[in-house]
């Protein structure tokens, strides 16, 4: 089903150009067969999955012999292949009357803007009325499609590594043992997420409507009516004195005689041509590594004396903590909407549709204190004996800090901007085409698809302006005067 041809400058009551009736006319007719295709292909996807239908209640009636159901399965599979041939010629159909279509209308005039001649009618005296003469059908097709998926995927890795390794060492006045050892954990973490909602959704509907409007009564301003002859007619012009009235006034009127053509009438219908489309993809791509290692010199000195052994010991720790983060977060949301409504205006409702971009929480700030933590730079008396000491202590709170930060170093993704988006989705085609059954269920409105056209002659013209004001006949004199300016 396609849009109803449709020109603004057709105003009922007005003096129409029959040209601008007959080019809505070859509208039509350029479109019949784009609309005939488009039954074709829905009456046999139709009949396709009734007899589906029809097969799959025959199998609980014949049981499991379904051979006997052959040849509906031969007769299901020619309507699909029917139904296969019905959509290639539709589009192909389509791309022809399109082409058509805009050769057709590039060799039109436009129609937004159009200047007309004054109705003759007399607008205080005759209204439109509706009369229920026509009646209400409605047909109409709808194709909807969304496809939503989340996508997530997460690889782990942490490892820890723990050596020992002992060596001595000989001086000259004393013995001297090194022990040397490290640890090291290491964490590595990548992970991707992905959500994309795809969504598509045409209605195409056309209604006609059971109220056709009327002009009744049809009442035309004697005055009007001779100004817009003459402006129509500029080489046959009429005038208003009464020999030139009684002429005109007893001139017979033949076929193809000059008319003023008014459209008086019209009965209605709309059409909906709604289009939605909606692609929302939001995609986080983090790669995170995080190492700590932690060194560890113990010397031990040893030296004899005579009275005493005395044994010391000392050492130097140290720890490096290296952390890599990398965070790729896309947010992307297309929306496009198309809307073509004659006859009756819809109320359009947008939605909101919230898109997030992630980053990784704690930032670059809390990552350099835990560091700056976990090194101990802050604490100088590590250079002292007794500083040595309490550092032997934090051993065990240096690898459970350790294991914490590595624990942590995957870091968990925030929302650093959450942006709500007024979009046209296909809950708002919904609406909308709720709205439009409402309101052509009511009658009240829609465009000329078939018009009443009322055809004013010369002589109708003269006999309205002689009824009005040669009331007491066509005599000379002051009367007269006053007649031909349009005085009572």
């Amino acid at each position: 089903m396609t849009s109803i041809p449709y020109d603004p400058t057709l105003v009922l009551g007005n003096i129409v150009d029959k040209h601008r009736i007959e080019a809505l006319l070859r509208q039509a007719e350029i479109q019949k067969p784009l609309d005939l295709a488009a039954d074709k292909m829905r009456n046999l996807k139709r009949q396709v999955y009734k007899l589906k239908m029809v097969y799959q209640s025959m199998l609980s009636l014949v049981g499991p012999d379904i051979t006997k159901l052959k040849s509906l399965q031969q007769q299901i599979q020619t309507s699909k292949r029917a139904f296969a041939t019905a959509a290639v010629q539709y589009a192909t159909v389509s791309l022809k009357v399109q082409d058509e279509l805009y050769k057709y209308a590039t060799s039109q005039d436009q129609n937004k803007i159009g200047s007309q001649v004054e109705s003759p009618l007399d607008y205080t005296q005759c209204f439109p009325e509706a009369h229920p003469i026509s009646f209400d059908t409605i047909k109409f097709d709808v194709q909807y499609f969304q496809n939503e998926s989340n996508k997530e995927s997460t690889l782990s890795i942490a490892t820890s590594v723990s050596g020992f390794v002992s060596q001595s060492v000989q001086t000259e006045s004393a013995g001297t043992s090194r022990e040397m050892a490290a640890s090291t954990h290491a964490s590595m973490s990548t992970a991707t997420s992905q959500h994309d909602l795809d969504g598509t959704i045409v209605i195409v509907a056309h209604c006609t409507h059971k109220n056709a409007l009327l002009i009744d009564p049809f009442v035309i301003d004697p005055l009007k009516a001779v100004s817009a002859w003459n402006m129509t007619f500029s080489e046959d012009m009429l005038r208003t004195d009464p020999s030139s009235m009684l002429t005109a006034a007893l001139t017979p009127i033949l076929p193809n005689q000059k008319k003023l053509t008014l459209l008086s009438g019209c009965s209605l219908s709309s059409s909906f041509v709604g289009f939605v489309h909606i692609l929302k993809e939001e995609s986080s791509d983090s790669s995170q590594k995080a190492a700590t290692v932690a060194k560890s010199v113990k010397d031990s000195l040893s030296a004899e004396f005579e009275e005493a052994t005395l044994e010391g010991a000392f050492g130097v720790s140290s720890s490096v903590t290296t952390t890599a983060k990398a965070l790729l977060s896309k947010s992307h949301l297309n929306n496009h909407a198309s809307l073509i409504c004659r006859g009756i205006i819809p109320s359009m409702t947008s939605k909101t549709m919230t898109t997030s971009v992630m980053t990784m929480q704690p930032g670059p700030k809390e990552i350099t204190e835990n560091l700056e933590q976990m090194n101990g730079k802050s604490d100088p008396s590590n250079d002292t004996m007794d500083g040595q000491i309490g550092a032997a202590k934090k051993g065990q709170q240096f690898l459970s800090l350790t294991t914490s930060h590595i624990e942590g170093a995957v870091t968990s993704l925030g929302k650093v901007q959450d942006a709500k988006n007024q979009v046209f989705d296909t809950e708002s085609m919904f609406i909308a085409f709720d709205d439009y059954v409402k309101k052509a269920s009511v009658g009240d409105a829609g465009v000329p698809t078939n018009f009443y056209i009322k055809a004013v002659s010369k002589a109708d013209v003269a006999k309205c302006y002689i009824r009005k004001y040669y009331s007491d006949g066509l005599r000379y004199g002051e009367s007269s005067k006053m007649a031909q300016y349009g005085s009572d």
